[in-house]
């Protein structure tokens, strides 16, 4: 993932001690960090990259965000669509600030089920 920008510095945030969250919610941040982190360096050139994941009773945050600068807005916002579906899916709710000459930032919403935990 890192092999096409070797200098790219990735921080990540996560709560202490992990949630334990339901199968299909754990597949989707296994899924977020990397397909983002590929997507800020394909679109925006991004060298610093930070991910967070915050749990707040019923609902997990996912926000990610980097550095770079977007120079193909329409490329940029296509990419993201398999997030955003991936977070729908999930009845949770995504957005993508993606402008021109920016840095690229996402934030997503998940429910957690009552009981699911």
């Amino acid at each position: 993932m890192t092999q096409a920008a070797p200098t790219l510095k990735v921080t990540v945030d996560l709560p202490e001690p992990l949630p334990s969250l339901p199968a299909p919610l754990v597949h989707l941040c296994l899924r977020f960090l990397p397909e983002s982190v590929t997507n800020s360096i394909k679109y925006a050139g991004a060298s610093s990259f930070a991910f967070r994941l915050t749990w707040h009773g019923q609902e997990i945050q996912l926000c990610a965000e980097d550095n770079g600068c977007v120079e193909n807005l329409s490329r940029a916002r296509n990419g993201f669509s398999s997030l955003r579906q991936r977070v729908e899916d999930l009845g949770g709710t995504f957005h993508a600030a993606v402008a021109l000459n920016q840095p690229v930032r996402l934030h997503a919403c998940l429910p957690v089920l009552p009981g699911a935990l």
